[in-house]
């Protein structure tokens, strides 16, 4: 969840690399602000289920000291929702939905970004040497290169399943993969609700980053160019800086920051 400043109140929202809208707000939310009705906007989730709703205009958001204007606004869609939450962890279901909304890569891929979860830091910087200065030297990171899809960023990752094409996103609890791609395997390990095996190699960029849970997901097969995703239980414990314009991934475990 990442600060956002919208028309002089701040919100706390989902930073979700995996949509490709620029933000998303809950109803309630846009109601009160002073907006422009844009085009009908359509998309997609994992499961291939259409969604179309309404579209506004409004002049300037900021995050941080980063503003962006001219933003094309989202009104959050409850099927979507619905169809897209697999899991509720059980000891925070009794308490109120604190999803207002998302900022999605439309925004953000527009500048290189550094994401340090595991300290709760998000730098929106193409600058190396003040990224350095503030404690994270890029040449210390191991790096790969990485496309991008429909889905956003893919990289490929070197597992004891063999190679798979992960789409990385920030707005999803676990990383997962597609039930097809391991056909005669079953497993009774579960993880977020979900049948989950544990894959010992996970190689990135020539470097192993050790054990990763992979979760059985079905993703339609219209993402044919995906075999699963790369999510939070691995970001968590990662820095990642992504270089949109030379498309490089930097990765390097975390470690907590004396403050």
């Amino acid at each position: 969840m990442v600060c956002v400043e919208v028309q002089n109140k701040s919100y706390f929202l989902e930073m979700d690399l995996g949509s490709k809208f620029q933000l998303v707000l809950d109803k309630h939310i846009l109601s009160k602000l002073n907006k422009k009705i844009s085009e009908t906007l359509s998309g997609r989730d994992f499961r291939g289920h259409s969604y179309e709703t309404k579209g506004y205009s409004i002049p300037l958001i900021k995050m941080g000291n980063i503003s962006f204007t001219d933003v094309l606004v989202k009104e959050e869609n409850d099927d979507f929702v619905k169809n897209t939450t697999c899991w509720v962890d059980p000891n925070t279901s009794h308490l109120p939905s604190n999803r207002i909304g998302s900022i999605g890569r439309a925004l953000l891929e527009r500048r290189n970004l550094l994401l340090d979860f595991y300290n709760s830091t998000v730098f929106i910087s193409n600058d190396v040497k003040k990224l350095h200065v503030d404690g994270y030297n890029l040449e210390e990171f191991d790096r790969c290169s990485f496309e991008m899809g429909r889905t956003g960023i893919i990289v490929v990752a070197n597992t004891d399943m063999g190679k798979i094409r992960l789409s990385l996103d920030t707005g999803a609890t676990t990383s997962c993969i597609r039930p097809s791609f391991l056909p005669n395997l079953i497993s009774e390990k579960k993880k977020c609700g979900l049948p989950c095996v544990t894959t010992s190699k996970f190689e990135i960029g020539g470097t192993d980053f050790g054990n990763v849970d992979l979760c059985f997901l079905d993703i339609t097969p219209e993402l044919s160019e995906i075999d699963g995703i790369l999510g939070m239980n691995f970001l968590d414990n990662h820095v990642v800086y992504i270089d949109y314009e030379n498309k490089v991934l930097y990765v390097k475990k975390a470690v907590k920051k004396s403050k």
